[in-house]
């Protein structure tokens, strides 16, 4: 929710002290009293405080016109300071395009569905699904840096796009994800590479280590490398060095990398005979789908 810092309204009380300490301030006595009396007056900000940067807010915008065709001045902002979203005069065919309070996302979100106010909304990443239940999670995972310096994992939720439950969008990754970095500076990432099982790291076989994986290659069966044919051309090298591994270790190496998964602390869930059931019954919706779509394009070519 866009808000910013406040001072309470004054009281007889609260402008008799802030006079005496301005005064002293012009006389030039320490500032470090006025400082303390003022912040016990400020609005403390709470984890629903989360200032849109101005270039991320209108990448947002501008990624909605093309992906959904509408037209910006239709877009209303209604979460402001002391604002209330559900007393907002919402004009004919708007959309509400804001970053509302997370805490309240899923009343407010069952509120624009039971009112057919367009919508597409900010929110936190991590409990995306638990506030759309009704309409689509759009997943973005985009990490924003806010002005207040939070650092949130945001997606989105909207119902413009009619009964997908969910769905991923690059472009709009993207989009946010160049104007979080125009506004921090883009850094340089670290790169990340994974590679074939044929070749070993000492951080690799060290990962082995970690995970209770036995582990050791002969002299006979490895050579050191620097660097791949393939890195080379881009003029990279494997950092630290690496080695070659014949066919029969890679084979060994590829299972025991399986095995340290397996025994990593990611637990691995499986689903019940129930939930199988469940996934038959969306197989038929799936084919049902199908079907209707199918039908749609053949009478779009009768026509």
């Amino acid at each position: 929710m866009e808000q910013k810092d406040n001072i309470q309204p004054t009281n007889t009380e609260y402008s008799r002290v802030n006079d005496e300490l301005r005064d002293k301030l012009a006389h030039g006595e320490d500032n470090a009293e006025y400082n303390e009396f003022v912040d016990k007056f400020k609005k403390k900000r709470t984890s629903d405080d989360c200032y849109t940067p101005t270039n991320v807010f209108e990448a947002v915008v501008d990624w909605c016109e093309k992906e959904y065709n509408i037209d910006r001045n239709k877009i209303v902002r209604p979460f402001y300071p002391n604002g209330d979203y559900k007393t907002f005069q919402y004009g004919k065919d708007c959309i509400v395009l804001d970053n509302p309070p997370f805490s309240i996302l899923a009343e407010i979100v069952h509120f624009y569905v039971e009112n057919n106010i367009k919508f597409f909304l900010f929110a936190p990443s991590l409990t995306l699904f638990n506030s759309c239940t009704t309409c689509t999670a759009v997943c973005v995972g985009a990490e924003i840096i806010y002005e207040n310096k939070a650092n949130i994992n945001t997606s989105f939720v909207t119902n413009m796009n009619g009964n997908t439950r969910l769905r991923s969008a690059p472009s709009l990754y993207q989009a946010i994800k160049a104007a979080n970095e125009e506004n921090q500076g883009k850094k340089r990432p670290i790169p990340k590479y994974k590679y074939p099982a044929h070749v070993v790291t000492a951080a690799s076989i060290s990962y082995l280590s970690k995970y209770g994986i036995e582990f050791s290659v002969d002299e006979l069966e490895t050579q050191r490398i620097a660097a791949l044919d393939e890195q080379r051309k881009v003029k990279k090298t494997i950092f630290g060095s690496g080695y070659l591994l014949c066919n029969e270790k890679a084979r060994e190496n590829e299972i025991s990398r399986r095995l340290a998964e397996i025994n990593s602390d990611m637990r691995i869930w499986y689903l019940s005979e129930s939930e199988l059931k469940k996934i038959e019954e969306l197989d038929r919706g799936h084919a049902e789908l199908l079907r209707i779509r199918r039908e749609e394009f053949r009478q779009m070519g009768q026509e």
